[in-house]
């Protein structure tokens, strides 16, 4: 890595807080310094577009290009020409600056699922993308884990300030 990479290091560790984990480069894409990016997104043209701030390994790269090849997407960041100033990367997390209005599933990591009759269920552990919509993963009281669709049907609603969800699920997801 070269100085102009470095120079941010401190400053992004103070900024740990504001930062989503939006993938992780898996691997690298021919020798001009492009990267393969494997990403939940749905929101792909918004996220990784051209000017975008990233974080990996605690330094800030900006997006020079961005295209999607396949299931992944291709990233090539400014000042960065061959592969051997990208290898280093491979297999590390990407991180992007959180703006204060975006909501992201990871952010209800932690959360309280409360059933109608507001009884706790369990704690969203996790989530997933299912393709056509995205699920939360949920450990229930008893240990077992289930996956509850995140969609308006199932997902009532979200408490924010008491870090709860409330969910309409149908007793099968228990079983």
């Amino acid at each position: 890595m070269n100085k102009n990479q470095n120079k941010n290091q401190n400053n992004n560790q103070n900024q740990s807080n504001n930062l989503v984990w939006a993938g992780t480069l898996v691997n690298t894409h021919g020798i001009k310094g492009e990267l393969r990016l494997l990403t939940n997104s749905t929101n792909i043209d918004d996220e990784f577009k051209i000017g975008t701030k990233i974080i990996v390994e605690d330094n800030e790269y900006t997006i020079a290009k961005m295209r999607k090849h396949k299931s992944f997407v291709l990233l090539t960041f400014e000042n960065i020409t061959n592969i051997n100033e990208v290898i280093s990367l491979k297999n590390k997390k990407l991180y992007l600056y959180k703006n204060e209005t975006d909501v992201y599933l990871t952010d209800f990591i932690g959360y309280d699922v409360i059933n109608q009759d507001n009884i706790k269920i369990g704690i969203v552990n996790s989530f997933l993308n299912q393709g056509s919509y995205e699920s939360i993963e949920v450990m229930l009281k008893n240990k077992k884990i289930t996956n509850i669709p995140f969609i308006n049907e199932f997902i009532i609603k979200i408490i924010e300030k008491d870090k709860k969800l409330i969910v309409k699920i149908p007793e099968e997801f228990f079983n």
